[in-house]
């Protein structure tokens, strides 16, 4: 089986969906927008009516890609030091998964990652006074030297790089926790 097919099939057994539901329900679902989420609350998903079942795997498929190669990119001697750790907010053990069926009845609820107005003017002008793009510095400490590239770009977006501060690392957005390097790979 393919990581795709995997992934496809551990998510639906997440939500409890019938293994027979079919692609258009499960876009239906997803683009109703109160019952199928991604509880990450990432702000580079489109709108509810935009999204759908496979746009939403690919999101989760994608995440879980990102965390298992910053595994990988740790130094040898990293035994999780306070306040620098690299958290998975993207399960689809049916326990924890990051994917929600919601009852009709229920609010969608997402990860708390707003940022104060001062905290989000100061970092849109160093990111903007900057033509590379953002990293995030605990990343970078994370990551061994041979392994630093490009991947370790963000978006010059304020609501993505607080959402990658509160869910990959449980901190909030500061500018210090922008640095800029370049890398040719």
């Amino acid at each position: 089986m393919r990581d795709g097919e995997k992934h496809t099939k551990s998510a639906m057994i997440a939500v409890a969906l019938a293994e027979d539901t079919s692609h258009t329900e499960q876009d239906q679902l997803v683009r109703n927008g109160t019952r199928l989420i991604c509880t990450c609350g990432d702000p580079r998903l489109p709108p509810a009516q935009d999204l759908s079942w496979g746009i939403l795997i690919s999101h989760v498929v994608a995440e879980l890609a990102w965390y298992t190669q910053h595994r990988y990119s740790l130094p040898i001697y990293y035994h999780g030091c306070p306040g620098e750790e690299v958290l998975s907010n993207h399960s689809l053990r049916s326990t924890d998964a990051c994917l929600r069926l919601l009852d009709p009845d229920e609010e969608p609820k997402y990860s708390g990652y707003k940022v104060e107005q001062s905290v989000a003017d100061e970092v849109a002008a160093v990111i903007a006074g900057r033509e590379d793009a953002p990293i995030c510095k605990i990343c970078s400490n994370l990551t061994k030297e041979n392994s630093r590239w490009k991947s370790l770009y963000l978006p010059k977006d304020v609501k993505v790089l607080a959402h990658h501060m509160k869910t990959k690392h449980d901190v909030q957005l500061t500018k210090n926790l922008i640095v800029f390097e370049y890398f040719r790979y």
